[in-house]
């Protein structure tokens, strides 16, 4: 006989030859371990015993209700004397190992997209991109980002888990395109001998610009002044901030001036005779 709770099975048995010479009654109990390993490893966790004994009796088999590798929630019961106990138990999904992605180094504007990234890789589950991060509808998708002006750019990334494994938190790396390097010419006004070093700027042409962009030099705020106010060629030196312009001026940064020089000429002089 067996009377079922709810994992135990108060048995008793009786007849010679079964039980040996006395009538037996103990309580078979299905158990599960205390501290077991419940996170999904790929692996079979049928951890479930059965805990008593009859002499002369052959426990029951446990029975699972899946194969136990998966995440997800199973039982395990036992039968006896037509009597069924069960005991509940789940797999939890594990924590994907991540790769995470890197930087994409050495991002200098050149008028196109750029993949800000290298990918990253995971074990459980998908890897995810983003620019704006949080839980905004569309924010994420499986495409490593892209950009083309230049700037600092925060790409944040998680992993959306699979079946086996929980969803990753969400972190983040910083990525910058710096700005391309441009280089200033300078053409001065050729001008005549005034005893001042004074110096004209004629025009300013900027150099390394991408794709034919139309990017000009404001030179407004520029003072120029020779080296020297003799006669000759000198150099010039500039006092202030050329300023570039232009729709896509604010990719490019000027590193470099070509030396300019201008040309002081000598000044005629106009001699009046008199008659003493």
């Amino acid at each position: 006989e067996a009377n079922d709770g709810t994992d135990i099975i108060t048995a008793t048995c009786s007849g010679a030859g079964h039980c040996g010479v006395e009538t037996q009654t103990t309580t078979i109990t299905l158990k599960l371990p205390e501290n077991p390993d419940w996170v999904y490893n790929n692996e079979a966790k049928k951890f479930a015993f059965v805990d008593g004994s009859i002499d002369g009796v052959i426990l029951p088999e446990i029975v699972y209700s899946g194969d136990c590798i998966n995440a997800g929630d199973y039982t395990a019961s036992i039968t006896l004397g037509g009597k069924t106990v069960s005991v509940p138990f789940t797999i939890e999904k594990a924590t994907p190992t991540i790769t995470p992605p890197r930087a994409k180094a050495d991002l200098v504007y050149n008028g196109a997209e750029q993949a800000l990234v290298e990918a990253g890789t995971t074990t459980g589950g998908t890897m995810m991109y983003s620019l704006i991060g949080g839980d905004a509808e569309g924010a994420w998708s499986e495409t490593i980002p892209t950009r083309t002006a230049a700037g600092e750019y925060t790409v944040y990334y998680k992993v959306i888990g699979d079946e086996n494994h929980s969803d990753s938190a969400e972190a983040s790396i910083s990525v910058t395109i710096v700005k391309a390097p441009v280089t200033i010419s300078v053409e001065t006004q050729e001008r005549v001998y005034d005893g001042t070093n004074a110096v004209e700027i004629k025009s300013a042409t900027v150099s390394g610009v991408v794709n034919s962009e139309e990017v000009t030099v404001n030179f407004g705020g520029v003072k120029a002044t020779a080296k020297s106010a003799n006669v000759g060629t000198h150099e010039v030196d500039f006092d202030g901030d050329f300023v570039l312009e232009g729709e896509t001026a604010d990719n490019y940064k000027i590193t470099r001036f070509v030396q300019a020089t201008v040309v002081i000429s000598k000044k005629t002089l106009t001699i009046t005779a008199t008659n003493a």
